[in-house]
Protein backbone atom coordinates (compact mmCIF):
# COMPACT_ATOMS: atom_id res chain seq x y z
CA UNK A 1 0.00 0.00 0.00
CA UNK A 2 1.58 3.38 -0.52
CA UNK A 3 1.71 6.18 1.90
CA UNK A 4 -1.36 7.10 4.15
CA UNK A 5 -0.75 9.94 4.47
CA UNK A 6 2.30 12.99 4.64
CA UNK A 7 1.84 16.00 6.95
CA UNK A 8 3.46 18.94 6.91
CA UNK A 9 3.43 19.42 11.05
CA UNK A 10 5.04 23.12 11.36
CA UNK A 11 7.20 25.00 8.75
CA UNK A 12 10.33 23.06 9.74
CA UNK A 13 8.82 19.22 10.91
CA UNK A 14 7.27 16.77 8.01
CA UNK A 15 5.53 13.17 9.43
CA UNK A 16 4.87 10.44 7.08
CA UNK A 17 2.72 7.07 7.53
CA UNK A 18 3.01 3.94 5.35
CA UNK A 19 0.74 0.79 5.75
CA UNK A 20 3.09 -2.08 5.24
CA UNK A 21 1.21 -4.83 3.24
CA UNK A 22 3.95 -5.40 0.18
CA UNK A 23 6.57 -7.65 0.13
CA UNK A 24 10.39 -6.96 0.10
CA UNK A 25 10.65 -7.63 -3.89
CA UNK A 26 7.43 -5.18 -4.15
CA UNK A 27 9.25 -2.37 -1.87
CA UNK A 28 12.27 -2.74 -3.86
CA UNK A 29 10.43 -2.19 -6.98
CA UNK A 30 9.25 0.94 -5.46
CA UNK A 31 13.05 2.39 -4.39
CA UNK A 32 14.53 3.98 -6.34
CA UNK A 33 17.95 4.13 -5.13
CA UNK A 34 21.04 1.81 -3.95
CA UNK A 35 19.18 -1.00 -1.95
CA UNK A 36 21.92 -2.78 -0.74
CA UNK A 37 21.62 -1.87 2.75
CA UNK A 38 18.98 -4.64 2.95
CA UNK A 39 21.29 -7.14 1.39
CA UNK A 40 22.37 -8.85 4.46
CA UNK A 41 18.88 -8.72 6.27
CA UNK A 42 17.51 -12.29 6.13
CA UNK A 43 14.52 -11.68 8.25
CA UNK A 44 11.73 -10.79 5.21
CA UNK A 45 9.79 -8.44 7.76
CA UNK A 46 12.76 -6.55 9.02
CA UNK A 47 13.40 -5.70 5.16
CA UNK A 48 10.55 -4.79 4.77
CA UNK A 49 11.11 -2.52 7.75
CA UNK A 50 14.00 -0.48 6.51
CA UNK A 51 12.93 -0.28 2.97
CA UNK A 52 9.51 1.43 3.94
CA UNK A 53 11.03 3.68 6.06
CA UNK A 54 13.34 5.09 3.11
CA UNK A 55 10.96 5.66 0.78
CA UNK A 56 8.97 7.55 3.07
CA UNK A 57 12.28 9.07 3.92
CA UNK A 58 13.29 9.68 0.68
CA UNK A 59 9.79 11.23 -0.42
CA UNK A 60 9.97 13.83 2.39
CA UNK A 61 13.53 15.37 1.65
CA UNK A 62 13.62 14.24 -2.65
CA UNK A 63 16.78 12.46 -2.38
CA UNK A 64 18.46 9.48 -1.65
CA UNK A 65 18.80 8.96 2.08
CA UNK A 66 22.24 8.86 3.73
CA UNK A 67 21.61 7.25 7.23
CA UNK A 68 23.36 6.16 9.64
CA UNK A 69 23.24 5.11 13.65
CA UNK A 70 24.33 6.18 17.08
CA UNK A 71 25.31 3.74 19.10
CA UNK A 72 21.91 4.15 21.43
CA UNK A 73 20.10 3.03 17.50
CA UNK A 74 19.74 6.59 17.12
CA UNK A 75 19.47 7.28 13.27
CA UNK A 76 21.21 10.21 11.67
CA UNK A 77 20.60 11.64 8.64
CA UNK A 78 23.80 12.84 6.88
CA UNK A 79 22.69 14.49 4.25
CA UNK A 80 20.36 16.62 5.35
CA UNK A 81 20.10 19.70 8.07
CA UNK A 82 17.75 18.07 10.39
CA UNK A 83 16.98 15.04 12.48
CA UNK A 84 15.28 11.89 11.76
CA UNK A 85 12.81 9.74 13.59
CA UNK A 86 11.72 6.10 12.74
CA UNK A 87 9.25 3.82 14.29
CA UNK A 88 6.98 1.09 12.98
CA UNK A 89 4.21 -1.54 14.53
CA UNK A 90 2.83 -5.05 12.85
CA UNK A 91 1.41 -2.88 10.28
CA UNK A 92 2.57 0.73 9.69
CA UNK A 93 6.12 2.31 9.28
CA UNK A 94 6.35 6.13 10.37
CA UNK A 95 8.85 8.67 10.46
CA UNK A 96 9.05 12.31 11.37
CA UNK A 97 11.51 14.94 10.13
CA UNK A 98 12.52 18.19 11.16
CA UNK A 99 15.04 20.93 11.77
CA UNK A 100 13.91 20.75 15.21
CA UNK A 101 14.62 17.97 17.79
CA UNK A 102 11.90 15.34 17.15
CA UNK A 103 10.90 11.70 18.79
CA UNK A 104 8.11 9.60 17.38
CA UNK A 105 6.39 5.88 18.38
CA UNK A 106 3.67 3.88 17.11
CA UNK A 107 1.89 1.08 18.51
CA UNK A 108 -0.79 -1.17 18.02
CA UNK A 109 -3.81 -1.09 20.74
CA UNK A 110 -3.29 -4.43 21.93
CA UNK A 111 -2.44 -6.22 25.62
CA UNK A 112 1.15 -6.49 25.21
CA UNK A 113 1.72 -3.15 27.13
CA UNK A 114 -0.79 -3.39 29.74
CA UNK A 115 1.15 -7.19 31.15
CA UNK A 116 3.71 -4.89 31.99
CA UNK A 117 2.53 -1.34 32.93
CA UNK A 118 3.74 -1.97 36.74
CA UNK A 119 7.31 -1.84 34.87
CA UNK A 120 7.03 1.80 33.18
CA UNK A 121 3.99 2.96 34.87
CA UNK A 122 4.65 6.05 38.03
CA UNK A 123 1.98 5.31 40.71
CA UNK A 124 0.41 8.42 39.47
CA UNK A 125 -0.37 7.20 35.92
CA UNK A 126 -1.51 3.91 37.45
CA UNK A 127 -4.36 5.82 39.27
CA UNK A 128 -5.79 7.14 35.77
CA UNK A 129 -4.36 4.32 33.62
CA UNK A 130 -6.52 1.41 33.47
CA UNK A 131 -6.97 0.01 30.28
CA UNK A 132 -5.52 -1.19 26.86
CA UNK A 133 -5.54 2.37 25.02
CA UNK A 134 -4.14 4.51 28.16
CA UNK A 135 -1.35 2.00 28.33
CA UNK A 136 -0.53 1.85 24.66
CA UNK A 137 -0.62 5.71 24.95
CA UNK A 138 1.41 6.15 27.90
CA UNK A 139 4.06 3.55 26.68
CA UNK A 140 4.41 5.08 22.99
CA UNK A 141 4.46 8.32 24.64
CA UNK A 142 7.69 7.58 26.31
CA UNK A 143 9.66 5.39 23.62
CA UNK A 144 9.15 8.73 22.04
CA UNK A 145 10.47 10.79 24.59
CA UNK A 146 13.38 8.44 25.23
CA UNK A 147 13.73 8.60 21.00
CA UNK A 148 14.27 12.69 21.91
CA UNK A 149 15.78 12.66 25.00
CA UNK A 150 18.05 9.23 24.31
CA UNK A 151 20.42 9.85 27.24
CA UNK A 152 18.37 8.29 29.94
CA UNK A 153 16.28 5.07 29.40
CA UNK A 154 15.03 4.27 32.71
CA UNK A 155 11.09 4.96 32.12
CA UNK A 156 10.34 5.36 35.67
CA UNK A 157 11.97 9.00 35.02
CA UNK A 158 8.91 9.41 32.89
CA UNK A 159 5.51 11.01 33.87
CA UNK A 160 2.81 11.10 31.12
CA UNK A 161 -0.05 13.67 32.72
CA UNK A 162 -3.56 11.95 32.19
CA UNK A 163 -5.12 13.70 28.57
CA UNK A 164 -8.73 15.04 28.96
CA UNK A 165 -10.26 13.71 27.72
CA UNK A 166 -8.80 10.28 26.32
CA UNK A 167 -8.52 10.79 22.36
CA UNK A 168 -6.42 12.06 19.62
CA UNK A 169 -5.02 15.48 20.66
CA UNK A 170 -2.13 16.40 23.08
CA UNK A 171 -1.13 15.41 26.59
CA UNK A 172 2.77 16.32 28.60
CA UNK A 173 5.27 14.24 29.31
CA UNK A 174 7.60 15.20 32.09
CA UNK A 175 10.85 13.93 32.13
CA UNK A 176 12.90 13.60 35.75
CA UNK A 177 16.33 12.50 34.23
CA UNK A 178 20.26 12.91 34.85
CA UNK A 179 20.16 16.32 32.70
CA UNK A 180 17.37 17.96 34.57
CA UNK A 181 13.61 18.26 34.53
CA UNK A 182 11.59 18.76 30.73
CA UNK A 183 8.58 18.84 29.98
CA UNK A 184 7.35 18.18 26.76
CA UNK A 185 3.63 18.37 24.58
CA UNK A 186 3.36 14.32 23.38
CA UNK A 187 0.76 15.11 19.95
CA UNK A 188 -0.93 11.67 19.35
CA UNK A 189 -3.28 10.05 16.94
CA UNK A 190 -5.23 6.94 15.85
CA UNK A 191 -3.79 5.24 12.77
CA UNK A 192 -6.21 2.40 12.22
CA UNK A 193 -6.05 0.38 15.14
CA UNK A 194 -2.50 1.68 16.25
CA UNK A 195 -1.81 4.96 18.45
CA UNK A 196 0.99 6.94 16.96
CA UNK A 197 2.75 9.61 19.16
CA UNK A 198 5.48 12.55 18.67
CA UNK A 199 7.33 15.13 20.22
CA UNK A 200 8.94 17.98 18.45
CA UNK A 201 11.08 19.95 20.62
Amino acid sequence: MPIVFKRQIDSFTQLAVWQLTETAHELLSTYKYDSSFVNDIKNEKRKCEKLAARILISSIIDAEPQITYELSGKPILNNYNGNVSITHSNSYISVIISTKHVGIDIETINERASKVRHKYLTNKELSWCNDNYKHTLVWSAKEAAYKIYGDDPEFAHYEVAEPKPIEQGATSIMINGKLGNKQYICHYELVGNDILVYIID
